[in-house]
This record gives C-alpha cells, sequence and structure tokens, in this order.
C-alpha cells in the first residue's frame, strides 16, 4: 500500500514557500542556494604573437554568459563577491607558422590580483611534447588546462588566465586559438 501527498505549495515551518507545482509537472524551487554567480568567457579569434617563454594574458572578450555580471570582457578578468568557487581555464595552443621543432611546452596559469596565486601548482596545468629531430611537430598543437577552487575572502580580488608557451626556436609564433580555449567560473553550494 503507497500514500500519496498533494501539494501545490511546499513551505517550512516559517510559511516559506520551498517549492511550488503548476499542477502539470513543472517544479519551481524558491529560496534554495544556486550556482551563481557563474560565467563562461572565450576568444572572439585567436590570439596570436604569444611570446617565446612570457606569461602572456589570454583576452577571453566574449561571453557565453554571466550570471551576476562579474566578468570583465575589456579587462578579460573575473570579480565574484564573497564565497567559494570553482575556477577553470582550457587553452588550445599552436604554432602559427607551422615550423619544425622537437619540443613544444605549454602552461595556463591562474593569476589573481595580477601575479600568481600563492599556490600555482594547483592552479595550474602543463605540456610538453617531443617529436623527432628535424621532422614535421605532429604535436603543434595541444591543450593546456588548469582548474582551482578558491575562497574569495573580499570582493575586489579577481582572476585572469596566462599562457606560457616554449619551443625549440625560441620564436614568439605562437597562439592561443578561439577554437577549444575557455575560461569559466561557479559558485559551490555547501562550502
Amino acid at each position: 500500500m503507497s500514500s500519496i501527498i498533494k501539494v501545490n505549495t511546499f513551505q517550512d515551518a516559517n510559511g516559506n514557500a520551498l517549492f511550488s507545482s503548476d499542477g502539470s509537472g513543472n517544479v519551481t524551487l524558491s529560496n534554495f542556494p544556486n550556482n551563481t554567480p557563474a560565467f563562461c568567457a572565450y576568444l572572439s579569434a585567436n590570439q596570436t604573437g604569444i611570446p617565446h617563454e612570457t606569461f602572456t594574458k589570454i583576452n577571453f572578450n566574449t561571453e557565453l554568459f554571466d550570471e551576476g555580471g562579474y566578468y570583465d570582457t575589456s579587462n578579460y578578468r573575473w570579480t565574484p563577491p564573497v564565497g567559494k568557487y570553482v575556477i577553470y581555464a582550457n587553452l588550445f595552443t599552436y604554432d602559427t607558422d607551422g615550423g619544425t621543432y622537437r619540443m613544444r611546452r605549454g602552461r595556463v596559469t591562474l593569476y589573481k590580483n595580477g601575479s600568481t596565486m600563492s599556490n600555482p601548482q594547483i592552479a595550474s596545468g602543463w605540456q610538453e611534447n617531443s617529436t623527432a629531430a628535424n621532422s614535421e611537430a605532429e604535436m603543434q598543437t595541444f591543450s593546456v588546462h588548469g582548474a582551482v577552487i578558491i575562497n574569495q575572502t573580499t570582493a575586489t580580488d579577481y582572476y585572469e588566465v596566462f599562457c606560457y608557451i616554449g619551443n625549440d626556436n625560441g620564436d614568439s609564433n605562437n597562439a592561443v586559438g578561439q577554437d577549444g580555449s575557455v575560461f569559466y567560473g561557479y559558485k559551490l553550494i555547501g562550502a
């Protein structure tokens, strides 16, 4: 034997609505925490001319979404309010002249307030690829990614993505591609 309770609105002991139904199976939650603020930004075009072995800020200038309006597309940074957040970045890197290299290396690093975070190993990703000497490099393109959980204790701290790319030739024909490069963050619930 089973029991069925039918209600349109479920309230707590103080009369605050927790959720309601429209009678057609569509439920609306009320007064529940959510994962906002949240954002997702990407490049509107390839970012070329990345200097050899130099940390360079990546210009994520286009928003897929920005819940709360805390991402700045002109300074390419996120300044969330106080709370705990996951922040992630993926960069698709490549060489613009198609040269041959034995070694290519790349790193993505999250910066806080214009400098590397105090514990950067949890906020950065590194990749290095090798090919045979004097051969056309099959691995000239690769992705690097990094993620971190932050405890935002002041509403003025901001976060940016920097990239480091190196190669055996030492040139600056490095780029971050529009396709596959993304920077996003969202609030953790209950943390």
